[in-house]
């Protein structure tokens, strides 16, 4: 009901004042796109369980069965020892390479996950392989043995191409796109001469140290079969991850179903609104700045380190001159240009800008 304009203010009763009309308060609505959501994460969990079984299986059987060909090839009993050692060292295999990818699918900051990709790439297997193996059979672990185990894990990079879980990409709502992880047990075929090449090198290398270990053809051959069965644990589980379910509204893979889920919008006052603004102009401004100052500090640089180069000292001052004289002279324009940037952006007015200056 509406108030009667010649009633007095004061003589307004409670339930009058809710009927007077108001401004309605100006509200900022973000809203964030559609993406994909799995939707049953409990199978993720059971698929890295499911795949990291198979790779464990399968590099278990091949560690077995190279031991067993390089025991032949050197005209050696093959014993259960023997066979277990090899079990072994590819169970230690599967474990740390499994280990690294579930580390890494977390959201870890560079220099750890750079750490952990040095730690755990080729060159950390290769050592903590053969310090287990030396261990065993020999009772320690001569330092030669660790330098070829270094020269021998530059062929064994391959090793490190491995991806239990690449994640689907939405395109339109349809179909996945992400081919790119798919094609990667395709690639590890090159295991098997890699990891052929691998034994070679450890072999001739701890044979130049002075530690004969095995024949060449007894370690080629092992680190080619070797190579065969870890390249079938990849083409598996790559087979495996690689099956999808593609429907309008969702996508179901080993890992879950994955359906596009657009997220609640958020509603902003206009106070908190301003305050965003404000945020976002304050770090533009200090981006700004700072190109401003790298502009005038690296041809200052330049010229300062040109002490440092062997050349005619006239020429090395004219030079100086230039990278100075071209510094200031670039400066005012490179200003100028922020400048106007920030005014056409909003930054900064033409007043505060010209008490700056």
């Amino acid at each position: 009901m509406a108030r009667d304009p010649q009633v007095p203010l004061h003589e307004i009763s409670d339930a009058d004042v809710e009927d007077i009309p108001r401004p309605a308060a100006q509200q900022h609505v973000l809203q964030f796109p559609a993406s994909l959501v799995n939707v049953t994460p409990w199978r993720h969990f059971a698929a890295i369980i499911f795949l990291a079984s198979i790779d464990m299986a399968l590099n278990v059987s091949a560690g077995a069965a190279a031991a067993n060909v390089g025991a032949k090839l050197n005209h050696k009993a093959v014993t259960s020892q023997v066979l277990r050692i090899g079990a072994q060292a590819g169970a230690i295999k599967s474990a740390i390479t499994t280990f690294r990818e579930i580390v890494l699918m977390a959201k870890i900051n560079f220099v750890f996950r750079m750490l952990m990709l040095l730690t755990f790439s080729s060159f950390g297997i290769c050592l903590v392989l053969t310090a287990q193996v030396s261990n065993q059979v020999l009772g320690e672990t001569p330092k030669e043995l660790l330098i070829a185990a270094l020269v021998a894990s530059i062929p064994l990079f391959f090793e490190s191409i491995r991806d239990l879980e690449p994640k689907p990409e939405e395109n339109g709502g349809n179909e996945s796109v992400d081919l790119g992880p798919y094609s990667r047990p395709i690639i590890s075929v090159c295991l098997i001469g890699a990891d052929a090449l691998g034994g070679y090198v450890f072999a001739r290398m701890a044979s130049n140290q002075g530690i004969p270990i095995s024949n060449y053809r007894a370690a080629c051959s092992a680190g080619a079969v070797f190579g065969t069965l870890t390249f079938l644990a990849r083409a598996i589980t790559g087979i495996i991850v690689s099956i999808q379910l593609t429907r309008s509204d969702h996508i179901t893979t080993i890992f879950g179903r994955f359906e596009l889920i657009t997220p609640e919008p958020i509603i902003l006052s206009e106070e908190e609104y301003q305050t965003m603004e404000r945020t976002k102009r304050r770090m533009m401004a200090k981006f700004l700045k700072r190109l401003e100052y790298g502009t005038q500090f690296f041809p200052r640089l330049a010229a300062r380190l040109l002490c440092c180069v062997p050349m005619n000292r006239e020429k090395k001052r004219e030079l100086q001159s230039e990278l100075r004289n071209g510094s200031s002279r670039r400066e005012g324009g490179v200003v100028n240009d922020f400048r106007s940037l920030a005014i056409m952006a909003g930054l900064q007015s033409d007043e505060s800008l010209s008490n700056s200056s």
